[in-house]
């Protein structure tokens, strides 16, 4: 029986990588990308803005402007808004993880 190997280089490198802030032990400051094949981060670099219950309500770009906003109900139900607020989103384009309460975010239950 012959055997088939895999002979192409296998990345280890995680797709994102979060800074914390250091206001609060779960609020998120910022994810770096890394988008190439390389091991160096921030290729593409998101910072996450946060009420003062540590919400993240927008997202921003490194020019600072905003890309995504947030808005929350009960117990962490999520709205997700275009940068201008001018129409829901059903899931957010920047794959956000961390929201409510810098918690992380179940796609399933949409709740955190």
């Amino acid at each position: 029986m012959a055997r088939s190997e895999n002979t192409g280089p296998e990345n280890l490198q995680p797709k994102y990588r979060y800074v914390g802030s250091l206001r609060y032990i779960d609020a998120c400051a910022l994810r770096d990308e890394n988008t190439e094949s390389d091991s160096t981060y921030g290729d593409d670099r998101l910072h996450y803005l946060a009420d003062a219950i540590f919400n993240v309500t927008p997202l921003v770009d490194t020019a600072g402007d905003a890309l995504e906003r947030y808005v929350y109900r009960r117990y962490g139900v999520l709205t997700i808004y275009d940068a201008t607020w001018s129409s829901i989103r059903s899931a957010s384009s920047y794959d956000i993880e961390y929201t409510y309460t810098g918690r992380s975010y179940d796609k399933e239950t949409g709740l955190c």
